[in-house]
């Protein structure tokens, strides 16, 4: 019974694992008895009170003497901080409903027996209830947008960040007043200096201006995939500043890179990023944060390596970042693209050489399931509003 409960905990019912989605209905009942018998001893009330409570609350059949397992599911579900995990879930659900996707892994630094017991009693019951029940609240499960939008990546006006001729505090005034649009993208090495009064002025910037932060480039952080152990850890801690950072602005997903030692064994190159990012992982799910990869030279360059590594780490918090790149004889974007959008967590998007191309790739995005941000890192003021046009028009935005 324990190797079905850690086999669904590895799996984490993530992306289409529908093996995993199932199984999380069986350890619905599985845990729930394990449950009661591990806190037969630990009862909130006496069996008296808890009679009277399912006797007033709920119809005669849920009566735990009757149904235990039922019966403990229904006294979970009443208690305050249940409802608030509840909610949690049903909201991912809801977030995710158009892609099929349902994330049961639970949010927590540590998972014990005893933790993943309680939690997998959630997971379980979190399949049978409809959106239209869930309430607002504070807190959501994985960020995955369910319609589109258009951001700027800061790197398409990097020469004007470089001349002086604005701050990483301006851009969200740039991003409304010269061409008003809705999201921007950072770049961790263009933060003048990200202290806590920094940041603050940069929130109200934003707020100001009703621009939404959507997510950090990390770069020049260490290397994700090497086969030092010292240095994979030295990495994950290098990120997780710009993680926190992320969080703290509203973000939801830090971009990095996963480049490998030139001429590295495939095979084991997989198992040190795959360690890398299981890691980063472990501080950037309780914050909420994304990990997304961007296409920038050696393995991300290769679409069925990173296909190999998505389903190595199998998380919805673990995902790719495209980068439409430009038709070339040593990368084929198209390919890379198409293969990528399962994973996507976000779109470096690129005005191609003709209107075609650019529809033609803007369809396959809408048409693999990818709704979220489409952000232009066409070089220059001009590239940019084409590349807002161009959305616009073929997104019907």
């Amino acid at each position: 019974m324990n190797q079905i409960l850690n086999w669904v905990l590895k799996r984490k019912c993530q992306y289409h694992d529908y093996k995993a989605n199932l199984c999380g209905i069986v350890v619905l009942f599985v845990s729930a008895e394990l449950f009661c018998s591990e806190y037969k001893a630990e009862q909130l009330h006496s069996e008296q009170k808890a009679n009277d409570v399912f006797r007033t609350e709920v119809p005669e059949i849920w009566e735990p003497g009757r149904y235990p397992v039922k019966g403990v599911i229904k006294r979970l579900f009443f208690t305050e901080k249940i409802k608030i995990v509840f909610i949690n879930i049903f909201k991912n659900l809801y977030n995710c409903h158009h892609q099929n996707l349902i994330n049961f892994h639970m949010i927590n630094n540590k998972i014990d027996r005893r933790n993943f017991l309680y939690k997998s009693v959630l997971a379980g019951t979190a399949g049978i209830i409809a959106p239209w029940a869930i309430p607002s609240a504070k807190g959501s499960g994985t960020p995955r947008m369910i319609t589109n939008d258009i951001s700027i990546a800061q790197w398409a006006l990097v020469d004007e960040v470089h001349k002086g001729v604005w701050k990483t505090l301006d851009f969200p005034k740039i991003a409304r007043e010269d061409f008003d649009i809705n999201g921007i993208e950072f770049v961790n090495t263009l933060f003048e200096v990200p202290t806590v009064r920094y940041l603050n002025t940069l929130k109200r910037n934003a707020d100001s201006h009703g621009v939404k932060m959507v997510l950090i480039m990390v770069d020049d952080e260490g290397e994700t995939c090497t086969p030092s152990k010292e240095e994979r850890k030295q990495t994950v801690i290098n990120h997780q500043k710009w993680i926190d950072i992320a969080a703290y602005l509203g973000c939801h997903a830090i971009r990095t890179n996963c480049r490998g030692p030139k001429d590295a064994p495939k095979d084991e190159a997989l198992k040190w990023a795959a360690e890398t990012y299981n890691m980063m992982l472990e501080y950037a799910i309780p914050a909420n944060i994304s990990v997304l990869i961007e296409n920038h030279g050696g393995l991300s360059n290769d679409a069925d390596w990173m296909v190999a590594l998505m389903k190595e780490v199998n998380n919805l918090y673990f995902g790719s970042y495209p980068d439409w790149r430009e038709p070339g004889h040593e990368f084929d974007h198209i390919d890379y693209l198409q293969k990528m959008l399962p994973y996507a967590g976000g779109l470096s998007y690129r005005n191609q050489p003709t209107e075609e191309m650019t529809a033609k790739m803007i369809k396959m995005s809408f048409d693999a399931g990818y709704r979220g941000w489409y952000g232009i890192e066409s070089s220059g003021r001009d590239a940019i509003r084409q590349g807002k046009s161009l959305l616009k028009k073929y997104l019907n935005l």
